[in-house]
């Protein structure tokens, strides 16, 4: 508000600059200016760097997010489960043989006007050096093409995927488990 140059700010200025404040930018394209971007363009939803730290408590960890986050009808993404395990601890991949452990399942829950493109695109894999089988450690990401129907209506949709995994450090196994993660997608209007 310091910047104005008035007086005393009015009212109704101020209660502009107040309702816009997190969309406002500043430039120096056609003069020193404050501005602000048209109401159809969305702001990207922030992605996640990586999944919450895990533990020897919770050795595996995951979050999803949608690239891009903002969608038109007819469009494609990707569905991105990101995880990550801790020190030690790896999961066994969708494609792993020579094991008895559970390998990766990935269930995805697409709302209405989103369908797959494809099969899951995984992360790349490399042998246990005790066991020589293929796993999964540190942080990793998981792919599924996703596709916005022609006739999709707008709005945000929550889109989920269940994981389900086993995990094993050098010592021991824990029994199968599954984690469950969520995120949103905006559908604009046609």
């Amino acid at each position: 508000m310091r910047y104005l140059e008035l007086p005393a700010p009015r009212p109704d200025v101020v209660a502009w600059i107040r309702a816009n404040r997190d969309r406002l930018y500043f430039s120096d394209v056609g003069g020193f200016r404050w501005r602000l971007p048209p109401d159809r363009l969305v702001p990207r939803a922030p992605r996640p760097e990586s999944p919450a730290e895990p533990s020897a408590a919770r050795p595996v960890v995951a979050t999803a997010s949608v690239d891009p986050a903002n969608l038109a009808p007819g469009a494609t993404a990707r569905l991105v489960v990101h995880v990550r395990t801790a020190p030690s601890w790896h999961i066994y991949p969708r494609d792993a043989t020579g094991t008895p452990n559970a390998k990766v399942e990935l269930t995805p829950t697409l709302p209405v006007g989103l369908a797959a493109a494809g099969d899951w695109v995984d992360p790349e894999s490399h042998a246990d050096p005790g066991s020589h089988v293929a796993i999964l450690e540190g942080t990793f990401d998981f792919a599924l093409p996703i596709r916005v129907a022609d006739d999709a209506a707008s709005g945000r949709r929550k889109l989920c995927c269940k994981l389900a995994y086993q995990c094993c450090d050098p010592f021991h196994c824990r029994p199968p488990a599954e984690l469950e993660v969520e995120c949103e997608v905006l559908i604009a209007a046609k």
